[in-house]
Formats: structure tokens, C-alpha cells, sequence
């Protein structure tokens, strides 16, 4: 199995930029609670929608009984993904199928 690439824990990459935040209006952030181990797919449906989220991925290695060292990208925060945006955004992160409760 191909190892695949580190994707983005942010949409869009300068949503946290602090003169992004002082002119823009402010949207509210809702945490979404997902379902066991769908943090990334979520994300990446997420992002298809053009749906503004945060959901920091830290490295971890990890031994394999065989002796391999494996490699990935956990979230800091399992189950949750942070979405900012209005309540149309809020309802359309819903219809993901990765959504447990908000």
C-alpha cells in the first residue's frame, strides 16, 4: 500500500491569519464530533464543500510487532473537527455521513 501524503488540517491555509480575522465578519465555529476514525474523511468532504475548518494533525511513529517503523498523521484532538462558518455551512457538514453531533 502506497504511503500517501500529509494532507491539509486547514481550510483555507490563511484562516487563522490574524488580518484575515480583524477584517473579516465573524463567523461562528462549531465543533463538529465525528464518527470513530473519520476525522480525515470528513475533512476531505469538507473541503470538496469549500467549508472553512481546523483540525491540527500532529506525527506519530509507531513500532509494528514485525519490527517496521510506520509513520502518519493523527488529529491532536480524535473525533473532532473544528468548522467556522454560518448555519447553512454547519448544516452541510452535517449531510457528510461523518458527523456524529455538533
Amino acid at each position: 500500500m502506497p504511503i500517501l501524503p500529509r494532507e491539509p488540517d486547514i481550510h483555507p491555509s490563511q484562516l487563522l491569519d490574524e488580518a484575515i480575522i480583524a477584517s473579516a465578519p465573524q463567523q461562528p465555529w462549531w465543533v463538529m464530533y465525528t464518527l470513530p476514525r473519520r476525522e480525515k474523511e470528513l475533512m476531505r468532504r469538507l473541503r470538496a464543500l469549500d467549508i472553512a475548518y481546523y483540525s491540527p494533525l500532529v506525527h506519530k511513529r509507531a513500532r509494528s510487532p514485525s519490527g517496521r517503523m510506520r509513520e502518519s498523521y493523527v488529529p491532536l484532538f480524535p473525533s473532532y473537527v473544528f468548522v467556522c462558518g454560518s448555519e447553512p455551512a454547519r448544516q452541510q457538514s452535517l449531510t457528510t455521513q461523518c458527523v456524529s453531533r455538533t
